[in-house]
């Protein structure tokens, strides 16, 4: 279990308590220690995190291609790998991603990587060491993110503040307000001209001093 992972990190590290944060697909991830291990965690974030697969209408607002990676991870696993392998040389080539991201990304998404355009090369240098090994890995999370989390997120008692991006196509908006709609205790900030690369990278600051605050 995951948890159980983290705490004996946290242990090995003699960290009795700690903050940590969730960024998209990490989402799954922080809710389960959330739910586990609350006495552990100071503070607790989800930025433009994926909801669970029990929410009605879930791919609403969601990019196509996206959307069909999530049908084909539940239904068709096997073309899902074929797709995945086929993303990890597309993040290989910094170029190209750069052109079709300009094309397809949401204005806020465009504008941060035109304004910044390292972190293109930041986030290929990450996809690439992701998948070093193959993507045995990458399909097998797909298939994690669309089968029952194993607890509701109703049941999380400690506070988690989520920042999800007015545009997002990736993680809807519409994630954001489920999440505050099910945990008990929940923030919920909208970023107005938000999307899902720029709602991290240009709330950084904002959202680390939260997971500080509690030190």
């Amino acid at each position: 279990m995951w948890p159980d992972d983290v705490s004996q990190l946290a242990d090995a590290l003699q960290l009795q308590n700690f903050s940590a944060f969730g960024l998209s697909g990490g989402a799954p991830h922080i809710a389960a220690l959330a739910y586990q291990i609350p006495e552990r965690l100071i503070r607790v974030a989800i930025i433009s995190g994926v909801a669970p697969p029990e929410m009605v209408g879930r791919s609403s607002g969601m990019w196509p291609p996206i959307r069909l990676i999530f049908f084909l991870a539940k239904r068709l696993p096997a073309i899902n790998r074929l797709i995945l392998k086929q993303m990890g040389a597309f993040y290989a080539n910094e170029e190209q991603m750069l052109k079709r991201m300009k094309q397809t990304l949401p204005e806020p998404d465009v504008c941060l990587i035109e304004e910044r355009p390292e972190i293109i090369k930041i986030f290929s240098a990450a996809a690439m060491e992701a998948h070093r090994n193959g993507i045995d890995g990458d399909a097998w999370e797909w298939r994690l993110y669309v089968r029952p989390w194993g607890f509701q997120i109703a049941g999380i008692s400690k506070e988690i503040w989520l920042w999800y991006g007015k545009y997002d196509k990736n993680a809807p908006v519409g994630m954001g307000h489920y999440y505050a709609g099910q945990l008990p205790n929940s923030n919920l900030q909208v970023v107005e001209g938000g999307s899902h690369f720029s709602t991290i990278n240009n709330h950084i600051q904002e959202i680390l001093s939260y997971l500080l605050s509690g030190f």
